[in-house]
């Protein structure tokens, strides 16, 4: 029976394992052809790749070229085909059908190359191309094309650039694995086989008489096996396509190949000592469940065996059981043991019974020790919680700048507790007791009782801000109230006499302006609207406009310019004599508002201001000012209207006024900078003279000669601006000195543009250092780019500096000057100003 039982179960188990090696053996098959398939897939690619790497190369020299010189690129494409002997062709292709073949082909008249199909594919991807196969009808090879397109410089298409290959050189590039699994194919997108791996017999392609079947569907197929059948040989075939082509590269393993029968040997080997593996299992498997089991489960059996936990525990007595007659002994002395140990146990039962009471009284005992321990440690607990609590409170109240106050429903003080009792108006023990109403001030009181009142009827948290004398010093304190049961109140009094002083000092900058005191602009755009209430007519708003602001910046400094903003603040001021306000609303521009005035009282304010500003001195600069007023009689004019008025009559005064005031200053700052170094004066004096005589030398008109010697009067203007160190600096100058030097004409130009008398002037001016090569600065500029003006005070100046007397250097004689002036003609100097200035000494 075991033994039918056994031949079964192997032959079960070869049948399984031979299914399960075969298997085994077709997804060997299919990993090595799909490896092989894998490797001549990415070898053909390469090839391609380096192919396609020649076209790139050959398009970008071609690109490279502004005119294309076909006889050098049909030399270069024969040099191409020379080195890389399995491309079959080169060849350029025009927008124009011209054709240049580096194999020698001529097409026929009739050829439009527009219309190839490697033409047609790289002009509409407008990239490289890999065609479609195709046969050759003069080789009878099959061909492949690489394409792509060719741009001129300015991104036109030129052309197509395309090679041939042919699939054998390509075959042939490829090397055979030694160990090769199968054969490999090439086949088009019909799957009809056109390459094929070379023979061992004669090396030539295998491509006649040559058939390939596929069990399914060739085209789901991808890089999966099937079985299929080659010249009527049965086998497995992986295929795949290769990318960027219509080709598919394949590999074909025949079944009744060498490697499929050794590996099929093998596993008849593997299997027989599999089956003799199985009946030695299978005998054992028998041997266990006759001897082994049995005894196995007879001594488990025994293990049960236990005299405290089961004293009625006996052996099963099983049928067909080899150990049978063991187990009726082991049962029968079991039995004798039971009657032995249940004597044991009745003499047990007496001796536990007789002792129960002990054990009970005991343990009341013990109970009772334990509650009275607790109850100990519980107290002790207690207490240190106490203390740990009171210490965390009084670490607390150490640390906190509050007083903390605690008051009963009708505000006696209960407590009080703060780390410095300078805070107090009184000392703790004088009003601990008391009602607050007996030791506070009326109206600190009243809030006080208002909000321990509705604290505690409400349950809400209550605050109130109060101010007190303490020490002979008004701080401000902050009162909170929390309620802590239904007849007690805590307060929290914190000084925030800091914090109130903070945000006034935020609200006093909010609104004021920083440089000169004035309100800003947000204030005046606050309080107008404010004063739109009858009871404030007749309400004048007056407009005022510091004159040449910026003409003083650039010439004596922002900070002058600053100080001259301060005292016209200074003035508006003292005007104000009526409740009103002053503020500066712009750079140099100001608002004043007068409530309750009217029209006289508005001109007597402007002429009173005006009286105050002519008075104010600011070193020698002219301190001007335009101001214009208009007056508001009636609600129903708007306020931005009456503002609006008053700019404009401002503006109208302004246009006068403003321009006066620049003149007066060209003259204060011309006379400044003589003041400041009297080389200088000497020095626009003398240039001033011989720029005069220049533009007579030249035929100018005598307007034009005043203007080129009111010019060189002041074409130094913009020294103003440069620090008096430097200005009369003995040695030779830094760099960063030299750089400020420099900027002077920029500043002649800046103070000159803004007065209309000089405004023609200021260009001359900015210039008169430019070069006539372009060297020059500040600009740059070059030849007739200059201004004449500026080109004759270039001559005037250099001249005069080279012959005055300086701190630094010696002068040079008047014949030496000449001399450079000539050698520097059409370099620094304009040459025609140059003839005209040597004609004044050739006279001389």
């Amino acid at each position: 029976m075991y033994t039918i039982i056994a031949a079964l179960i192997a032959i079960g188990l070869i049948f399984s394992l031979f299914k399960t090696f075969d298997t085994r053996l077709l997804e060997e098959v299919e990993k090595n052809l799909t490896i092989e398939n894998e490797y001549y897939k990415t070898s053909i690619s390469s090839q391609l790749e380096k192919k396609s790497e020649i076209i790139n190369n050959l398009s970008t020299y071609m690109e490279s070229k502004r005119q294309l010189d076909y006889d050098e690129l049909l030399d270069y494409m024969k040099a191409m085909l020379n080195k890389n002997s399995n491309i079959e062709s080169i060849y350029f292709g025009s927008t124009d059908n011209l054709l240049v073949n580096g194999s020698g082909w001529i097409p026929p008249e009739d050829f439009d190359l527009r219309t190839r199909p490697w033409y047609v594919k790289a002009i509409n991807h407008g990239k490289l191309v890999i065609t479609d196969v195709f046969l050759n009808a003069t080789s009878e090879k099959y061909i492949i094309t690489i394409a792509k397109p060719v741009y001129s410089n300015n991104g036109q298409v030129i052309g197509v650039l395309g090679a041939d290959l042919s699939l054998d050189s390509i075959v042939d590039l490829i090397s055979v694995q030694d160990d090769s699994y199968g054969e490999f194919f090439i086949l088009n997108e019909e799957f009809e086989l056109i390459a094929k791996s070379r023979t061992q017999d004669d090396g030539k392609p295998i491509l006649e008489d040559t058939s390939l079947k596929i069990s399914s569907n060739i085209s789901s197929i991808g890089t999966s096996v099937a079985e299929a059948t080659l010249n009527n040989e049965k086998g497995y075939v992986s295929i795949s396509h290769i990318d960027g082509t219509n080709l598919y590269v394949g590999v074909f393993n025949s079944i009744g190949s060498e490697n499929y029968y050794d590996k099929q040997w093998k596993n008849i080997l593997i299997i027989s000592v599999i089956f003799l593996v199985g009946l030695l299992l299978i005998m054992f498997l028998i041997q266990n469940k006759i001897i082994i089991k049995p005894a196995y489960t007879l001594e488990n059996d025994i293990k049960q065996i236990s005299i405290t936990d089961n004293i009625n525990y006996r052996l099963e007595e099983l049928k067909r059981d080899p150990f049978e007659n063991i187990r009726k002994t082991v049962n029968a002395r079991l039995a004798q043991t039971e009657v032995y140990f249940r004597d044991l146990l009745e003499s047990k039962d007496e001796l536990e019974s007789s002792n129960e009471e002990l054990i009970a009284a005991m343990n009341q005992l013990k109970a009772y020790q334990e509650e009275i321990e607790q109850n100990q440690n519980d107290l002790l607990e207690s207490k240190l919680l106490l203390e740990e609590s009171q210490k965390r409170n009084a670490a607390i109240i150490n640390v906190l700048p509050d007083i903390i106050f605690m008051y009963d429903s009708k505000g006696v003080f209960i407590d009080c507790q703060t780390n410095d009792e300078a805070g107090l108006v009184l000392s703790k023990d004088l009003f601990i007791g008391k009602n607050i109403s007996e030791v506070m001030p009326p109206d600190i009181s009243e809030k006080a009782i208002m909000s321990i009142a509705k604290t505690i009827e409400t349950g809400q948290p209550q605050k109130f801000e109060y101010n007190i004398n303490i020490d002979g010093s008004e701080r401000t304190y902050e009162s909170r109230m929390v309620k802590s049961n239904d007849n007690e109140v805590l307060a929290i009094s914190r000084d925030i006499t800091s914090e109130k002083q903070e945000q006034e000092y935020i609200l006093k900058l909010t609104y004021k302006d920083q440089l000169t005191g004035l309100y800003n602009r947000r204030y005046y755009e606050e309080q107008i609207e404010k004063l739109s209430g009858r009871e404030f007519l007749p309400l004048a708003i007056m407009m005022v406009d510091v004159n040449g602001l910026k003409l003083t910046n650039d010439a004596f400094g922002h900070h002058i310019g600053d100080e001259l903003l301060k005292k016209v603040a200074k003035n508006l001021i003292s005007c104000d004599s009526k409740g009103g306000f002053a503020c500066r609303v712009g750079g140099d521009e100001f608002l004043m508002v007068f409530p309750n005035t009217d029209e006289n009282e508005a001109e007597y304010l402007v002429d009173k201001l005006y009286e105050l500003v002519s008075a104010e001195k600011l070193e020698n600069i002219v301190i001007s000012i335009s101001a214009g007023w208009q007056v508001r009689t009636d609600v129903s004019q708007s306020i931005r209207d009456t503002l609006i008025k008053a700019e404009n009559h401002m503006f109208r005064k302004k246009i006068v006024e403003s321009q006066s005031m620049r003149n007066q200053t060209v003259n204060i700052i011309m006379q400044t900078l003589s003041e400041k170094n009297e080389r200088e004066k000497r020095h626009s004096v003398e240039v001033a003279k011989l720029a005069k005589e220049i533009g007579v030398s030249m035929g100018l008109s005598v307007q034009k000669v005043k203007e080129i010697e009111l010019a060189g009067l002041l074409h130094d203007i913009g020294k103003i601006a440069i620090k008096e160190d430097i200005l009369n600096k003995p040695g030779k100058l830094t760099e960063e000195e030299y750089d400020e030097i420099k900027r002077h004409p920029e500043s002649g130009y800046h103070i000159l543009k803004s007065v209309d008398e000089y405004s023609s002037l200021a260009q001359c001016v900015l210039e008169h250092h430019e070069r006539f090569d372009g060297k020059g600065y500040p600009k740059g500029i070059k030849g007739t780019q200059i201004s004449l003006i500026a080109r004759i005070i270039a001559v005037a100046d250099a001249f005069e500096a080279m012959i005055a007397q300086r701190p630094y250097r010696k002068s040079l004689s008047q014949e030496m000057a000449i001399e450079e002036i000539k050698k520097n003609s059409n370099i620094q100097f304009d040459p025609e100003v140059v003839t005209a200035f040597l004609k004044i000494f050739d006279k001389s």
